[in-house]
């Protein structure tokens, strides 16, 4: 998997204009491309599903529901382009 991208693994959705959202950052425009991104709760109930460049994740229900509480939540990243590599998983911090 491309490793010329960064993972964060705390993000501030308060509206203060810094580390407002969970996305993916690389080194150059295609570094993130093609990536889906699948965020979880702590019950596996998914919260929000994107692809990007388009994917940041503002810490509500597929970023237009409830503001989700704060708590540790398990992402999976897949790449599109090649899909016989295994996805990358972690989790991330979600801190008002």
């Amino acid at each position: 998997f491309n490793s010329s991208f960064i993972v964060p693994n705390v993000f501030t959705p308060n509206k203060d204009g810094f580390n407002d959202c969970f996305e993916l950052e690389g080194n150059g425009a295609s570094d993130c491309l093609k990536k889906e991104v699948l965020i979880f709760d702590r019950w596996g109930i998914l919260v929000f599903q994107g692809i990007n460049p388009e994917t940041c994740w503002n810490g509500r229900f597929y970023n237009k529901g409830e503001e989700l509480s704060d708590g540790v939540y398990y992402y999976l990243i897949y790449d599109l382009n090649d899909t016989a590599v295994d996805p990358v998983c972690g989790t991330v911090q979600l801190i008002r």
